[in-house]
């Protein structure tokens, strides 16, 4: 069996740099990273990319095959520079001594006053006889987290616009 693709769109209304900003803040990860309610946060800031580092409860889905917590690394890069409110980037999502791997691609688009951001990516688990199975759940779980980055998201960009 092949990765499963997943996919998943979040909208922002506010422009397409400030979204494009935030989405390499370490603020915003450490948002993030609560969010996931991770023990601990830390993050890697360079300029157009971020490394996160999460130490979170691991799922019931994998508890199974992994402890009780366990530590995700997301990175984000900006490949493409943003020129008319577009731009481009690449995902990655692992968790520290489990075979699975989340990578993808991150479109960033402006349309009128709100931003999309998009995420295309394939979810592999190299584990013989269930990597299908945890494949699929790693997938929804994974595309659930992106999903609360609208509101994680949302929250952090009205607070910046209320500063």
């Amino acid at each position: 069996m092949g990765p499963v693709k997943v996919s998943s769109t979040l909208r922002f209304r506010a422009p397409a740099r400030q979204v494009s900003d935030m989405m390499v803040s370490p603020s915003f990860q450490e948002m993030i990273g609560q969010g996931l309610k991770a023990s601990e946060c830390s993050t890697v800031a360079e300029p157009d990319a971020i490394t996160s580092t999460y130490l979170i409860p691991t799922s019931d889905t994998l508890r199974l095959v992994a402890a009780g917590q366990s530590k995700l690394i997301g990175h984000l890069r900006w490949t493409t520079p943003l020129v008319d409110g577009r731009r481009q980037g690449d995902i990655l999502l692992e968790v520290e001594h489990f075979p699975s791997r989340f990578s993808g691609t991150v479109y960033l688009a402006q349309q009128g006053e709100y931003t999309t951001v998009t995420y295309d990516a394939d979810v592999t688990v190299d584990v013989p006889l269930v990597g299908g199975k945890l494949e699929r759940k790693i997938g929804e779980l994974t595309v659930q987290i992106l999903n609360a980055g609208q509101a994680m998201g949302e929250q952090w960009l009205a607070a910046r616009a209320a500063a």
